[in-house]
């Protein structure tokens, strides 16, 4: 007579039977609005503004840096990315990109088939929850978003949701920083307004990595960055990305444009100008460091002309 199973046994049927029907519906949850071939054409279109139209280079060292890998720069003064130099920074680029917590634990795996979140920014003013007033935000709001975000265990990340504008504007960036890493262990994304002020953050998070190579080993905060949309790249943020690269802390090269304003009103001519950008900062950021960690984004806006108002972060435009 085979032996009936045990409860435990029965338990772990059970689990196991759960797992596998929520790793299929993770499979299933997909938003597809192109086809693969639809997708190459885009690319393709990328890889010809970039290597006819060119992009604006306001950092004459990066400029320099470029053309010494093969770019040419016109008599328009826009800089051209020949299809093989852009092929060969996409080949460097990591597979896959981690964050850590402050603990050294791994809490984003961009290869994951389980999407990771965090709260967002630029929100320039704040709702209090307590009195309902609608004010600035403060950098007490900051710490209490920190707070929450390390309580909630569906956030992966903290990130600042606005800006404090009760301490000086030179110092906003790093005590936005340092008031997350101080009230969670999770990994932060920040935003740093020019190299000076980054280099600050840098020295801040490597204190508390202890060194610059563990914070390279594990790094638990993630720079936003973007060109400016149309296909100009300013000094600052060339600078900023040669930085992140040796430095080898995660960035996301990502711009913002606003279609009829900024970038061709269509979805796919959107599409092809943003990632044109973002892939333009990719080169330098690959050029500068080989391997280094880096990923691709796009903030593109669609606006109501007659009323200015966006429609943030709709998904036929994400890349």
């Amino acid at each position: 007579m085979p032996r009936s199973r045990t409860s435990r046994d029965r338990m772990k049927a059970r689990k196991a039977a759960q797992s596998a029907r929520s790793s299929k519906r993770v499979k299933q949850l997909n938003l597809s609005l192109i086809q693969k071939p639809q997708a190459q054409d885009i690319h393709r279109a990328v890889l010809k503004i970039l290597a006819e139209i060119g992009v604006r280079i306001e950092h004459p060292p990066t400029e320099k840096m470029l053309v010494e890998h093969g770019a040419t720069v016109g008599q328009d003064g826009y800089l051209r990315m020949p299809e093989e130099m852009v092929g060969k920074a996409i080949e460097s680029v990591p597979k896959e990109l981690v964050l850590y917590d402050q603990n050294g634990q791994i809490r984003v795996r961009t290869n994951s088939d389980t999407v990771a979140y965090a709260p967002g920014h630029n929100c320039v003013r704040t709702l209090d929850f307590r009195t309902r007033e609608l004010r600035s935000g403060t950098l007490d709001d900051i710490k209490r978003t920190a707070i929450v975000s390390e309580a909630c265990p569906n956030l992966d990340m903290a990130a600042s949701l606005g800006y404090p504008t009760d301490v000086p504007p030179e110092d906003e960036a790093l005590e936005t920083v340092r008031a997350m890493t101080d009230h969670t262990s999770k990994p932060i994304a920040f935003l740093a307004h020019d190299e000076v002020i980054q280099e600050r953050i840098f020295d801040h998070l490597k204190t508390l990595a202890g060194g610059r190579a563990p914070l390279a080993e594990k790094p638990f905060a993630l720079e936003l960055l973007g060109p400016v949309s149309p296909l100009k790249l300013p000094d600052e943020l060339c600078q900023r990305l040669i930085n992140c690269a040796r430095w080898r802390v995660p960035v996301v090269c990502y711009p913002a444009t606003f279609p009829g304003m900024s970038c061709p009103v269509t979805t796919a001519g959107a599409i092809a100008q943003s990632s044109a950008e973002a892939l333009a900062g990719i080169v330098i950021h690959q050029i500068a460091e080989p391997g280094a960690p880096v990923m691709s984004g796009s903030a593109i806006l669609p606006m109501d002309l007659r009323q200015a108002e966006l429609a943030y972060g709709s998904p036929e435009n994400l890349i």
